[in-house]
């Protein structure tokens, strides 16, 4: 058996684990570590947890033993609690390791699981530890030794120590005696060959063993308790009890029966005044009528050899057996309910049910008008010419977007305000902060400045979110994401999204780059690889080298049609440089994917507005900025954006072709003729909102802005 101290800091160590197995968790699922080795060491705690909590169920077992009859409330109740946790342990690793998109349950086990282990701990370790401070006087005068203090944890633990070298423990802590027996108990102990048990020591155990074992045989009580400790000690080596304590007899024969035994048994196995308290005990509680006799069992009990072990066997009472049984029943709920979720999720998906679900909410376009101030907080290096700047939302602020959105910066680059649009490269579940990723573009003004002068601490304005560009959870569940150069980064937010969400979504990442060294996030997405079963990422290298074993070239029909299976049914979110998109758009029409399973983002940043020519022609027509109080005429066939830019009215835009949306403003007056229409929903149309980067006024107008 283990000992009091041994077990107390194994029970603390448990305890610790948990606590830190459920905080590791959580920063998972928050994902505020993204590091394969801290995710390793979650796994690695997590199976040591385990390991332990089977090595004290075994030792917690063993002490049932020491319960010869009905288990005391107090121990009924620890027994119970520490067996509830193995069904939880048990789903709690069938979800980790089998249904990953069930992780949303696991926080809530984990709390669980540390809560009941706080209990079971703090119900056998707190006590200890109280009890270690504790310093007793124990009275020693009946047997003519005065007082003595003791450490009463100390003591224990050397008595635990001394006396285990000869006897076993239980055989010592089930004894019952009064002081003078434990004092001819210890002598005889410390006289043994090897005891090692000091004068000092056998004092302090004797007031130990008084002061917590110690019996009034005064009474009648306490003699009866001598009494029956002696029986199952000494009669119980060569009978079994239920043959003794099941027939009682009267005085006289069990007055007969003892003389019997003591004069069969060898010299110096029964010590003096022995058989005075076993023949009370047994004419006391044993004869016909008497207190404690117990009813006679009439099948006859084959006596044993003396050999044998004849501790009783524990039993466990109607109390525990009701609760072990309560456990068991709400342990095939939870399985139950987990395998129907199951069930039904798989069912829906083979049989491809349309899901109820509601659209996701809509960012309205005047959320965009609402700038808010980030604080650049971290640079971290991608690729040589890829960079991803953290910003910290400030207090204050909420803000929230959709996996696929953008924001509208207002740089301030040598005095003078360049607005650029950047999508987000984290996900909407990562919040206090914000992410975009920059690449250098050699005659980019911007990407320049962020790339070789900005530094921590930096301020800039931004307004948004925009775009509609995004996931959507409820209707997305099988999805291709075709990305090139800078355009990974809305898709790195889509990615990163179902991930920290543990979402069943089916996603295979095309990624387009130069050369191995132009690979961006390659270590990020070998770890959502390992965690989302239903993840594929297929590089592609326009440039290789001999060494590089993936796909090569552009994105084609082929290169699609190899890695993904029925193509026609699933649903594309493309994003990169122009070319790019036009040609994947091209690929995925001719094969016959329809076009509203295509979605895409020009990205890049807005391409710099071309200088009015002075000279053009005018068109008669005039548009009023009815917020900036500027009325100016329309040249011939110039966007409305472009007459705003030259005229310093501020209108955030990007992909200035009428794709994302940032630039539509509310037409108040007027009539407006658009080249392209995909940036505007319906409600956008019905609110008189037009894309002003492909707008063009056929009347004079009025725009609210």
């Amino acid at each position: 058996m283990l000992t009091t101290t041994l077990s107390s800091l194994l029970g603390l160590l448990f305890l610790f684990m948990a606590i830190l197995n459920t905080w590791m968790g959580f920063q998972i699922s928050l994902r505020r570590t993204h590091s394969l080795r801290f995710i390793q060491l979650h796994r690695i705690n997590g199976y040591a947890f385990v390991i332990l909590y089977l090595v004290m169920m075994y030792f917690m077992l063993l002490k049932l033993k020491d319960y010869p009859g009905e288990l005391p409330a107090r121990a009924m109740f620890h027994m119970v609690l520490g067996l509830s946790l193995a069904p939880l342990l048990v789903v709690k690793i069938i979800i980790a390791r089998y249904y990953k998109a069930y992780y949303n349950y696991l926080p809530a086990i984990g709390i669980i699981v540390v809560s009941s282990v706080f209990v079971l701990i703090s119900m056998t370790t707190l006590p200890y530890f109280i009890r270690t401070v504790t310093i007793e006087e124990v009275s020693l005068e009946d047997i003519g030794m005065g007082m003595e203090t003791i450490d009463v944890a100390a003591t224990q633990n050397l008595m635990e120590q001394r006396c285990a070298k000869c006897h076993t423990l239980e055989r010592v802590l089930n004894t019952q005696t009064d002081s003078a027996g434990w004092k001819d108990i210890v002598n005889r102990m410390r006289n043994l060959p090897g005891s090692g048990i000091t004068n000092q020591e056998a004092k302090d155990i004797l007031a130990y063993l008084v002061d917590t074992l110690s019996v009034d045989t005064s009474t009648s009580e306490g003699m009866v308790s001598v009494g029956r400790a002696l029986v199952n000690e000494r009669c119980g080596l060569c009978h079994d009890l239920d043959r003794i304590y099941g027939i009682p007899r009267p005085k006289v024969l069990w007055e007969a029966i003892v003389d019997r035994m003591f004069g069969r048994a060898p010299a110096g196995y029964f010590k003096p005044g022995e058989k005075e308290q076993i023949l009370h005990f047994l004419t006391t509680a044993l004869v016909p009528g008497g207190e404690l006799a117990a009813p006679k069992d009439e099948t006859p009990q084959e006596a044993p050899s003396a050999w044998e072990d004849k501790l009783p066997i524990p039993t466990l009472g109607s109390q525990t057996w009701i609760l072990i049984g309560v456990g068991l029943i709400l342990f095939g709920v939870i399985l139950y309910f987990l395998q129907h979720r199951i069930t039904r999720s798989k069912k829906e998906e083979e049989e491809d049910l349309p899901p109820i679900v509601e659209a996701p909410p809509k960012i309205p376009m005047s959320a965009s008008r609402h700038a808010m101030i980030l604080v650049l907080s971290r640079i971290e290096q991608v690729t040589p010419d890829m960079k991803t700047f953290w910003f910290v939302v400030q207090e204050g602020h909420p803000f929230s977007f959709q996996p696929g959105q953008f924001l509208t910066f207002q740089w301030i680059i040598d005095g003078e305000t360049v607005p650029r649009s950047y999508s987000i490269s984290s996900a909407p579940t990562q919040v206090g902060h914000l992410t975009i990723t920059v690449k250098r573009k050699p005659d980019g003004w911007v990407s320049h400045f962020l790339h070789d002068k900005a530094q921590p601490g930096m301020t800039v304005e931004a307004k948004g979110p925009s775009g509609r560009f995004v996931f959507n959870e409820n209707k997305d569940k099988d999805i291709v994401l075709l990305g090139a150069g800078s355009g990974i980064t809305p898709l790195k937010s889509m990615l990163n999204y179902i991930d920290d969400k543990c979402l069943a979504t089916h996603v295979t990442l095309f990624n387009t780059v130069r050369t191995e060294k132009d690979i961006p996030f390659a270590h990020e997405f070998e770890g959502i690889g390992k965690r989302l079963p239903h993840f594929k990422l297929v590089t592609s290298l326009t440039k290789p080298t001999d060494s590089w074993n993936g796909e090569t070239g552009r994105l084609n029909a082929d290169m699609l049609q190899r890695h993904v299976e029925k193509p026609l049914e699933k649903t594309y979110f493309i994003c990169g440089p122009a070319p790019f998109m036009k040609g994947a758009e091209t690929m995925l029409l001719d094969l016959g994917v329809p076009a509203e399973n295509i979605h895409q983002e020009s990205f890049g940043g807005a391409p710099k507005a071309p200088k009015l020519d002075e000279n053009a022609e005018l068109s008669g027509l005039s548009v009023k900025f009815a917020q900036s109080d500027v009325t100016v005429p329309i040249p011939k066939g110039q966007p409305l954006l472009e007459i705003a830019e030259a005229n310093k009215v501020p209108i955030p835009s990007s992909c200035r072709a009428g794709f994302c949306g940032t630039c539509k403003t509310k037409c108040l007056s007027g009539k407006v003729e658009m080249e392209n229409e995909a940036g505007l929903d319906p409600e956008d149309k019905a609110n008189g909102y037009v894309l002003t980067c492909v707008g063009h006024a056929k009347t004079d107008v009025e725009l609210d802005v």
